[in-house]
């Protein structure tokens, strides 16, 4: 009677250390997909960081450029004697465009 109970506990204990083993087997393939998602990730944020680094150039030769061109106007306005036609001085409009010009500058470098 000993040697059967001894016999089933022997069973019921191969029962057990099956499922671990899957229980393992599953983790290990777990671990694999997590390392792989990993690498997947660090290519995703190094092309993130690309494109931002890229994207801040591209956002200072615009100001670069649109500070150019303000200065431009305003070497122009103050050559320029402002010079009276019908409508308004010339001086006003090139104002306008200094102002919206700086408008510009100032949004984009809100979006930085």
């Amino acid at each position: 009677m000993e040697l059967r109970v001894n016999l089933s506990k022997i069973e019921e204990m191969k029962g057990e250390i099956e499922e671990l083993e899957a229980s393992l087997q599953n983790y290990e393939m777990r671990i694999q997909f997590f390392k792989a998602n990993e690498d997947r990730w660090k290519e995703q944020h190094h092309h993130a960081q690309d494109q931002i680094r890229n994207r801040d150039y591209l956002m200072g030769e615009a100001i670069t450029q649109i500070r150019e061109v303000a200065d431009y106007f305003n070497l122009e306005t103050s050559e320029n004697q402002p010079t009276t036609h019908s409508y308004g001085t010339r001086k006003k409009s090139m104002d306008k465009r200094l102002e919206k010009l700086e408008k510009m500058q100032k949004n984009m470098q809100e979006q930085m």
